[in-house]
C-alpha cells in the first residue's frame, strides 16, 4: 500500500492523479469494502503464489485515498479544513469495519475465496456505479 502512495504522490502529476483515480478504485474497487478487482479471481482458488500477486497489485488502489481525499480540501472552507479530514478519515473507518463485517458474514456462510470474490464483484459494481461523480470536471471533460 505504502509503495501505491509513494508512486503516485511523487510521480504522478495532478492531471494525472486525476485521470487515474477511477482506474485505480477499479483495482481497490469500492475503498470502504477494502477488496479489489484483481480480488475476483480468488474464486478460481489459484495457486497461492498467484494470490500473493493479485493482492499486491490490488493494494496499489489504495492510493486513491491520496488523489480523492484532496478533493474534499478544495471544497471546504480554510477553517473547517481539520474538521472535514477527520470526519473524512473517520467515515472511511467506520466503513472498513463494516465491509470486514460484512466480508466476514459472508465467508461464514460460504467460503472465505467465495466471500472474498462475492464481494469485490459487489465493490466494482458500486465503483463503476459511483465513476462518474469520481471524476473531477477536467478528466471527465479531456
Amino acid at each position: 500500500m505504502p509503495a501505491g502512495d509513494i508512486a503516485v504522490g511523487r510521480f504522478v502529476s495532478p492531471q494525472w492523479q486525476d485521470r487515474l483515480g477511477v482506474p485505480l478504485c477499479l483495482l481497490l474497487a469500492a475503498p470502504f469494502l477494502l477488496l479489489a478487482a484483481p480480488l475476483l479471481l480468488f474464486a478460481l482458488h489459484p495457486p497461492l503464489p498467484v494470490l500473493l500477486a493479485v493482492v499486491t497489485v490490488a493494494a496499489l488502489g489504495h492510493a486513491t485515498g491520496l488523489i480523492f481525499q484532496d478533493r474534499p480540501m478544495q471544497l471546504t472552507p480554510d477553517e473547517l479544513g481539520g474538521h472535514a479530514f477527520g470526519l473524512h478519515g473517520s467515515g472511511l473507518l467506520a466503513m472498513r469495519g463494516v465491509g470486514a463485517a460484512l466480508a466476514g458474514t459472508v465467508a461464514e456462510r460460504t467460503s472465505p475465496a467465495t466471500a472474498i470474490a462475492v464481494l469485490a464483484a459487489s465493490s466494482l459494481t458500486v465503483t463503476l456505479l459511483l465513476a462518474p461523480g469520481l471524476r473531477s470536471g477536467t478528466a471527465a471533460a479531456a
